[in-house]
């Protein structure tokens, strides 16, 4: 799904934020720095960066169960092969 989502930021970067900073600054860009500034103020930017994070967030959150639900034979397993272990 972000591989159709993620090309767009190049549409908006093209269309709305690189010629708004030309107008009030007369040149382009020069680094990533500026370009970040002027594409965090569009939603779609906006939009993006807050479902990657969700995404990011079910991700671990899925990890989390097996983790959890594995972790008392995966201590066994570590102090087994003489890993010091925090409990």
């Amino acid at each position: 799904m972000s591989t159709k989502m993620l090309p767009e930021l190049k549409v908006v970067y093209e269309e709305t934020v690189k010629p708004q900073f030309e107008r009030e600054n007369q040149r382009p860009p020069k680094d990533r720095y500026e370009i970040r500034r002027g594409m965090q103020q569009q939603q779609y930017y906006k939009w993006l960066s807050s479902f990657k994070r969700t995404i990011q967030e079910m991700m671990w959150e899925s990890v989390a169960t097996t983790v959890e639900r594995q972790l008392p034979e995966l201590i066994k397993q570590a102090k087994d092969r003489g890993l010091h272990i925090m409990e």
